[in-house]
């Protein structure tokens, strides 16, 4: 099937508009024969790929976002403070509470 609007560049195989007289590479478009026109196949189709996917792949794709959103979130929580451990060897200089009688 020929398509209409464009032309194949005998020497680049390159498809060329049908308003183009020279190719990028320098051929001319009478350079072309004309059962080369068709040369490219039918069109592929369109818009079918995403919705061809099967349900796992959307399933990964989906924890993949949620992922990616919890660790978004996480960046702009506010940081913790550190656990205060205690230090072994550490002796307390407080003076010691007087029990009352």
């Amino acid at each position: 099937m020929a398509n209409p609007a464009s032309w194949t560049c005998p020497n680049c195989r390159r498809r060329v508009p049908r308003y183009a007289t020279t190719c990028h590479c320098g051929a001319r478009r009478t350079d072309a024969a004309p059962a080369d026109t068709g040369a490219a196949g039918p069109p592929l189709p369109r818009g079918g790929g995403w919705r061809q996917l099967p349900w796992s792949v959307w399933l990964a794709l989906g924890i993949a976002a949620a992922a990616v959103i919890a660790l978004i979130v996480l960046m702009f929580l506010p940081p913790e403070p550190p656990p205060r451990i205690p230090l072994l060897g550490h002796i307390d200089r407080a003076p010691t509470p007087v029990p009352r009688r």
